[in-house]
């Protein structure tokens, strides 16, 4: 539902963002906030909250089938390397026998150490696709980069308007975040109402 990472600074000096030292800052067009507001509204507010949501039952396990073949090309999905191979938990019940529960707290996002020609197909079509260098610095785009970077900080505001929007629904007694245990459940539906409601609160469009 929402990308659950802190901001970084905004310089990006990494690899995928290197060879730059602009900043997005300021007010952003037709929002009466600034980036800053937003970032610490993401780091300090947000994401938080969204931690411990992810951190429960509901939203914590997710059911795959692991044996499924890749559609994008051949490839051999046994690895050697404790950190590549994924934990899954034991089955539940025979319904889904191709199908496991992953907890995904014991299967956190870590440098696994995998690598080679199959391991290399993969990283390079996240950085072909997704990196920040083929779309966001400043020399590599003839200063379009930031305008790009300053309209995802707009895109984060229109999305965070999109949740606020659905609040009604959620807040309906027949919705529940169903994992059997009645109290958490409602716990976790009260925090996901707080965090729908936080949405609401940040999104100010300019009067004119």
């Amino acid at each position: 539902f929402l990308c659950v990472h802190k901001t970084v600074n905004r310089t990006q000096s990494g690899k995928c963002y290197s060879g730059s030292t602009e900043k997005v800052t300021g007010e952003l067009d037709d929002c009466a906030c600034d980036v800053e507001t937003i970032d610490g509204f993401n780091n300090e507010q947000l994401f938080p909250k969204l931690q411990t949501l992810l951190e429960s039952d509901y939203f914590r396990f997710y059911k795959v089938n692991l044996n499924k073949p890749c559609p994008f090309w051949t490839a051999n999905s046994h690895c050697g390397l404790r950190d590549c191979a994924v934990k899954p938990c034991s089955p539940v019940n025979e319904e889904s026998p191709d199908s496991r529960y992953v907890d995904l707290l014991l299967n956190p996002e870590r440098y696994t150490g995998y690598k080679g020609p199959e391991a290399w197909q993969i990283w390079n079509s996240i950085y072909e696709e997704n990196c920040f260098k083929q779309r966001f610095d400043s020399d590599l785009t003839v200063g379009e980069g930031p305008k790009r970077l300053r309209n995802l900080y707009f895109l984060y505001l229109i999305e965070l308007r999109a949740l606020a929007k659905v609040l009604p629904f959620f807040k309906q007694p027949s919705f529940r975040l169903y994992t059997g245990r009645t109290e958490e459940d409602q716990k976790h539906k009260e925090l996901l109402l707080d965090i729908l409601q936080l949405a609401r609160s940040v999104y100010k469009p300019k009067e004119n």
